[in-house]
Formats: structure tokens, sequence, C-alpha cells
């Protein structure tokens, strides 16, 4: 047995020998994980013997750490829009900068008529932003649906947390999610059976769209399978996703790091998070061109297309955004004051 303010003691230490900049922080955090030992009860209790087992299990999260394995993927959460979503090292960790984006998409939620160039005739899209979450029947409907539910399309989804929060924070919505790593989608599906939202979401492993002319959109039901946690393969409902589906709201955080600057970024990014939800090609902004080549097909008139950029890409993408045809088109912030989504309205 040791004392919890020791073993802390010597966590800390090991991570600010290995360079790790909130070397204390890290250390509570996976104290806390490891050995269930809070920041108050370290605080009020010092002198609380932990068990031996426990303690080796610490230590050993303190050599990850020291390697600069990402706190998230060794306790396994992140938290993000004030929920806790499971990650792995098949998706990126949830940053509170994309916060930005999640709040800049419930906005458009609200169907405000005033932030829409063309002139909107109707009440905008119906449904209801949640200051306490209700989960009302929103059943997923796949080639129909009745004029009060809003479809949102999440691209390039990972963990899922930009259109689970969505969700979350909403009603009268759906969500169709999709990635092209199915490593990524089985993350996502296990959030939202976390979340209690695997009713209103499907997920659909494809490149970008979910297009049935590729013959690569499978969408998943949920509904059908709801008592299981984890749905294997036998379990799920797939059938083609319509190339015609249209939606009226898509987000997307995309790849948007250029190549060549993937490798000056920190050890716990570069190393650590897939490549593949990194890699935006040379300029980083290839796969806002390929959202934007089929964005009529999948926008629906008066729809929004909200995503989000890195710091230095705003104006590029907010013209990619007009040339597009895209409408009232905006750059928003972060809290940071730089440059974290672009927004347009069809």
């Amino acid at each position: 047995m040791v004392p919890c303010q020791e073993l802390y003691q010597e966590g800390r230490k090991q991570l600010t020998e290995a360079g790790i900049g909130e070397a204390a922080l890290d250390a509570r955090l996976l104290l806390e994980y490891a050995c269930g030992i809070t920041h108050e009860l370290l605080l009020a209790h010092p002198d609380k013997p932990v068990a031996k087992e426990a303690a080796k299990a610490y230590l050993e999260l303190i050599a990850q750490r020291a390697k600069r394995v990402p706190v998230a993927y060794l306790t396994k959460t992140q938290e993000f829009m004030g929920l806790t979503f499971k990650v792995n090292e098949n998706v990126l960790i949830p940053n509170p900068d994309t916060e930005t984006l999640v709040e800049a998409a419930l906005k458009c939620l609200q169907g405000d008529k005033r932030d829409r160039s063309g002139g909107d005739k109707g009440d905008g899209f119906k449904c209801h932003l949640n200051s306490k979450v209700t989960f009302g029947p929103v059943p997923f409907v796949t080639s129909t649906t009745t004029d009060d539910t809003v479809r949102i399309l999440d691209l390039c989804t990972g963990s899922g947390c930009v259109g689970l929060s969505l969700l979350h924070y909403s009603t009268g919505t759906t969500l169709v999610a999709t990635d092209i790593s199915e490593d990524a989608l089985h993350v996502a599906r296990e959030n939202a059976h976390a979340l209690g939202l695997a009713e209103r979401a499907a997920f659909v492993c494809c490149d970008v769209y979910p297009s049935e002319s590729r013959g690569t959109g499978t969408l998943t039901h949920f509904s059908q399978c709801r008592e299981q946690p984890t749905v294997s393969a036998e379990k799920r409902v797939s059938v083609p996703v319509p190339m015609t589906h249209r939606y009226n709201l898509i987000v997307a955080n995309p790849p948007y790091i250029a190549t060549d600057v993937i490798e000056t970024l920190a050890p716990e990014v570069k190393c650590a998070e897939p490549r593949l939800a990194l890699d935006g090609g040379a300029d980083g902004l290839a796969f806002y061109r390929r959202i934007l080549k089929d964005i009529e097909t999948y926008l629906a008139p008066g729809g929004s297309l909200v995503v989000e950029i890195g710091f230095d890409q705003g104006n590029a993408v907010a013209e990619m955004f007009r040339a597009a045809g895209l409408k009232n088109v905006k750059i928003l912030k972060d809290l940071n004051g730089l440059d974290r989504v672009v927004a347009g309205h069809r």
C-alpha cells in the first residue's frame, strides 16, 4: 500500500521529466481513472492508501503518457459539449474548439429567417433546441420522411461527437453519419447507444457522401438491436442509401491539415491520432472541394452547410462556399479568437 499523495507525486515527477506540459493535471486525471482518487479526496486525505495493484496500473498509465499517448486514449473517454464520448486510437479526440462547430450548427437548426439570404417564406426548420434534453419518439426514415423531421448529415463523423451532440440538444431531428473507417463508425455507434440516441441515428461506411451509385454506402439502423451496446454485423439491418436523399443540415469536421504540416504537430497528434482523419491533402483543402462538388445533390434548398476549418483557411473556404452557390457565407471564430467555422446556406 502506498499513500495516494506519494503516488501522485511520483506520477507527476515522471511526466515532468518526460517534458509533458500539463504534468500535474495529467497525473491527477490518471490517478482518478486508475485508483478512483478524485482531486478532492487527494487534497482532503493525502495519506489514503492505494492498493498495490491499483498503484501498479497507475504507474503503467503514467509510463504510456510519458511516451506521448494522449490521456483520452488512456482513459478511453473525452468530455465534449457536456457529454461523455468513448474514444480510442481509431478516432480523433474531440477538441473543445470543435464545440464552435456544434454551436453554429445548432443556430442553423433554429431556422432563423434573418440569418438567410434569398428570403425564407417558411418558419425555418421544425425542430426545437433543448435547454434540458428530451428524447421524443423520432423514428429514422430512409426513403420518406414527414415534414416535421429535420435531416442532419455528419460527414467524417469519427467518434460521432458532432452529429450526436446535435441530436442530444434538439428534437425532431434525425442523423446520418458517414466515415470511411468502419473502426471509427464502431466507436460512433457505441456512443449513440450510450447517449440514448441510437433510434435517431444511422451510420454509413463510405467515402464522404452516402452514395448508392458507388455501391459503398451501408445504412445501419439501431432500432432493430437496441439491447446490444456493441452490435455485431449479423445484428445490423443494412439497406442502400438513396442517392437523392437530401438533408436540411450538413456538418463536417473533415481532415484539413496540409500533408507537409502534419510532421510539425505535437507528438500526441501526429503519432497517436489517426492520420486518415488529419491529412487534408497538399493544401489542406481537398475535402472541402469534395464536399462542395456534390453539395447541390445532398443539401436541401434552404439548408445549411457548416464545416470546421484550420485557423488560416477561413477566407479560402468561404470563397469556395460562394463559388459553389451558397449564400450568406460567414466565418466564425472560436473562443481563442481564431477562425474555426465556415457556414453557408443554400
